[in-house]
């Protein structure tokens, strides 16, 4: 099953609906850097960017 429509959803809003941005957010990572600077970082930015703690 694919959650990207509703994650994304979530994350950017629709137009028939107000929908409000995460609160907090907790990432775990673990050593592997290139998960960290590809995935991870892009992710925790945007999602700062939108506000969430």
């Amino acid at each position: 099953v694919d959650d990207f429509d509703l994650f994304k959803e979530r994350l950017l809003g629709s137009p028939e609906k107000k929908t409000t941005p995460y609160k907090r957010a907790l990432l775990f990572v673990d050593n592997s850097g290139a998960d960290i600077v590809l995935g991870m970082l892009p992710l925790a930015r945007e999602l700062l960017r939108r506000g969430t703690e």
